[in-house]
Formats: C-alpha cells, structure tokens, sequence
C-alpha cells in the first residue's frame, strides 16, 4: 500500500458544526493511478493533543465509515464539541490500524497529520448581561457622530 501522507491544518469557530469527510487513495506510481483504499478491516484512530509529546488527549473523536469499501469516512463535529474545545491550539493525526491482535502483524499508517486552532465566534445565541445591546437607532447615531467628529463638527 502506498498511501500518501497528507497535511490539513483545522481551524474552527467555537460551536460550529462541521462535516468533514475524508477518501483513502493508494497511488500507483507505475500507473500514476489513485485506487480507494477498502478500509473494512481497519480501525480509524484520531487524536487532538496540544502538543505530539502530550500524553493528555484533548479530544478523541469517533470517524465513521460511511463507504468503507471505497476508503470513505466522516468526522461530524457537534456544535456542543466545538464549543467545549474552545480557543486552545493543539496538533492531530488520523491512523489506519489493521484489526489484529498479534503485534508482529498489526500494521500502523498515519496518513493524515495536522495542527487544530480554534477560534472565538463573534455571534453567539446568548448575550451575557454584562454586555450592552445597542439597538440599530443607537448603532446609527453612534456611527453619525463618529462621522460628524471625523469632519470636526
């Protein structure tokens, strides 16, 4: 098998959904040809750690295969998920792992490695009672008298 590894730096708003599917493709240099790979009989594997040498995972999420006979598979991100990762900034990595219990056997393939950032959103569903809401009239007048300060009146 010859899969390619792959980089995807992640970024996403705090509680956002998200879809994220993914095809695994073995390329033939031969032939110059990508061909699925059936990933029936392997285990996906994807951790969020803030750093590679962390031995905390941040998140664990489960890939679901969705065509596994044609290398399919998705990762849906709940908005409750992205909301409890929040701000923090970490590193990723996808594994396919052969379903085997004998170590001599099991095969191990990170074919997709990255960094995560997460990022605050700027619409939210609730407005904290600290913050005050200026209604479209007090946003007009703020903006008139700014233009107004701009042009010395």
């Amino acid at each position: 098998m010859a899969i390619q590894r792959g980089t995807l730096n992640f970024s996403h708003y705090r509680g956002d959904a998200y879809k994220i599917q993914f095809t695994i493709l073995d390329y033939d240099e031969q032939t110059d040809v990508y061909t699925p790979v059936d990933i029936t009989n392997f285990d996906l594997l994807m951790q969020i750690r803030l750093t590679a040498q962390s031995a905390t995972v941040i998140y664990e999420p489960v890939l679901e295969k969705t065509d596994a006979a044609n290398g399919i598979f998705q990762w849906d991100i709940k908005p409750s998920i992205s909301e409890a990762l929040g701000v923090q900034s970490g590193v990723y990595d996808i594994q396919l792992r052969t379903q085997e219990t004998d170590e001599d056997t099991e095969q191990v393939i990170t074919f997709m490695s990255g960094s995560w950032t997460g990022q605050n959103d700027v619409s939210r569903v609730a407005v904290p009672k600290s913050v005050v809401v200026m209604s479209d009239m007090s946003v007009n007048m703020a903006i008139d008298k700014a233009r107004k300060a701009k042009r010395g009146y």
